[in-house]
């Protein structure tokens, strides 16, 4: 740690312990046409799509790459190039990242829309600050929760508004604490996954969703500032409450699938990103206790338009809400990794 007058700054190290998406938006989606997959090395190129399309104008082969996005639904980037006698080396101005998909992407099989990892304007992926402040917002907030100095004051507003009226109060506490974005992520250590939803019973859905992640075992260094003079938690209270929520998250929401999942072994991690799902982002279980939580969860998803179709109410025969935890397996008979957990160091 360093100080700067009432200003304290530390190194925030994440270690990735499983993979970990955070994903970029529509802008970060490459639709199965837009990239280049290479059977023989297993692994995808994403070429800047600005660019591609000036290439193909001043080829004179807009009419054909017209026909080979609209009328040909099996025809991948590689046969239009192929089909043309354009080589990889010919784009290689315009070639922003090669990733291996060994994992999610099977040599003779379709193809799938890729999400993104966000990226800065050099397509070089980070974590973003942001994400890191929500996941410990998350994390302080159990902790007060469980000191008492966050409750349930009137269960009324609860049915109104459920519990997003306690956030704007625990967001003070997280008030004059600041983290940068994340140094840039090197090529190497990023891949292709995908998502898979473990059920308690070891029954999985898979949805043909297809991620581009950090792989497990990379480090992420970022940068804690904590202003003195406003915050109401210092860094030993934040490295608490990462300790404590880490024995939480293990005992309540990973239990009942310990048989199918990779032992998360660190004490100290959160659940980061959206891959991450629903438990790494509410603090229903911790307000409520678990038995309670499991109803009211699978109530609220009940009352959601979009999931009313997916049958939450039967959560409760899991003791889970919801009942689908995010994973992926990198092999073949292998246990599942629950997606976005991070070690975290704070020095």
């Amino acid at each position: 740690m360093t100080k700067q007058g009432h200003l304290e700054i530390y190194d925030l190290c994440l270690r990735t312990c499983s993979p970990l998406f955070i994903g970029g938006g529509s802008e970060s989606e490459y639709l199965k046409k837009e990239y280049y997959y290479d059977e023989t090395t297993g692994s995808v190129i994403f070429v800047n799509q600005d660019k591609f399309l000036n290439f193909v104008i001043e080829n004179n082969l807009v009419e054909s790459f017209e026909d080979y996005m609209l009328n040909h639904p099996g025809m991948y980037l590689k046969d239009f190039l192929d089909k043309h006698n354009i080589s990889l080396d010919d784009l290689k101005e315009i070639i922003t990242m090669k990733t291996d998909a060994r994992h999610a992407l099977v040599p003779g099989k379709s193809l799938a829309n890729i999400q993104g990892f966000i990226s800065d304007k050099y397509y070089r992926p980070y974590v973003p600050g942001s994400s890191i402040k929500g996941a410990l917002l998350t994390v302080v907030a159990y902790l007060k929760i469980k000191e008492g100095k966050v409750r349930i004051r009137d269960e009324r507003e609860l049915k109104n508004d459920y519990y997003r009226k306690f956030w704007s109060e625990v967001k003070d506490y997280l008030k004059g604490v600041a983290f940068s974005d994340s140094e840039p992520i090197s090529q190497k250590d990023m891949f292709i996954v995908r998502k898979d939803d473990l059920m308690p019973n070891g029954k999985v859905n898979n949805p043909n969703v297809v991620r581009q992640c950090v792989k497990p075992n990379v480090e992420i260094k970022l940068k804690m500032t904590i202003d003195a003079k406003i915050a109401r938690v210092d860094a030993s209270y934040i490295k608490r409450a990462v300790k404590e929520f880490s024995s939480f998250y293990k005992d309540t929401y990973l239990d009942p699938y310990a048989r199918y999942i990779h032992p998360i072994v660190s004490n100290n991690f959160i659940a980061l990103g959206g891959g991450s799902g629903y438990f790494g982002k509410n603090i229903v279980y911790p307000l409520f206790g678990k038995e309670r939580a499991v109803r009211e969860v699978a109530q609220m998803l009940n009352s959601i338009e979009h999931f009313k179709s997916h049958g939450h109410l039967s959560d409760v025969n899991y003791n889970i809400s919801p009942r689908c935890l995010k994973c992926t397996r990198l092999s073949a008979n292998g246990k599942y990794h629950h997606m976005g957990i991070c070690e975290v160091s704070i020095e």
